[in-house]
């Protein structure tokens, strides 16, 4: 379990220490981020297979700024959860490099230019609809259905009744 804190606006910086601090349960190692007008503060435990060792932070000069948070994570030592791997979670990063300025071959390597550990081409994920929906649809399908024919058969036996009267 990890956790993370933080807040946008204006705030002394002590504020995030002690956000972290409470939240001492979730790890041994604290990572934190502040500038003007936002802090980010990250809580994990050191060690733990598939938990990110830290904050990324931009090395390199961007042309616009891309208001996106990213955990480091290209450590190929990392091995992912089956769940991670089944949804996908950890695809490959889609960069339009248009956006970017003057990357060194130590920024493509962290931000994972040309790794394709975890690519599945053309990844679609499977639809896994909660049984609980299932059963909600199908009854209110069936509901619907049923008041349809009570409708039908009403609608037939008026008629008959109408005949009748009339001979």
């Amino acid at each position: 379990m990890s956790g993370i804190c933080g807040w946008v606006g204006d705030a002394d910086p002590a504020v995030l220490d002690a956000m972290l601090e409470a939240i001492g349960y979730r790890g041994d190692s604290v990572d934190k981020v502040i500038v003007p007008g936002a802090a980010l503060g990250y809580r994990w435990w050191s060690g733990r297979p598939g938990k990110s060792p830290g904050i990324h932070r931009q090395g390199a000069p961007i042309l616009e700024p891309r208001q996106a948070i990213f955990f480091n994570y290209h450590d190929p030592q990392v091995r992912l959860d089956q769940e991670n791997i089944t949804y996908y979670r950890y695809h490959p990063l889609v960069l339009n490099a248009a956006f970017l300025g003057n990357l060194s071959a130590e920024d493509q390597r962290i931000l994972g230019f040309g790794n394709k550990t975890n690519f599945q081409p053309a990844f679609e994920q499977r639809a896994r609809t909660p049984i609980g929906y299932k059963t909600v649809s199908a009854t209110i399908s069936a509901q619907l259905r049923i008041e349809y024919l009570t409708e039908r058969i009403n609608a037939r036996l008026r008629r008959a009744l109408r005949m009748s009267h009339k001979s």
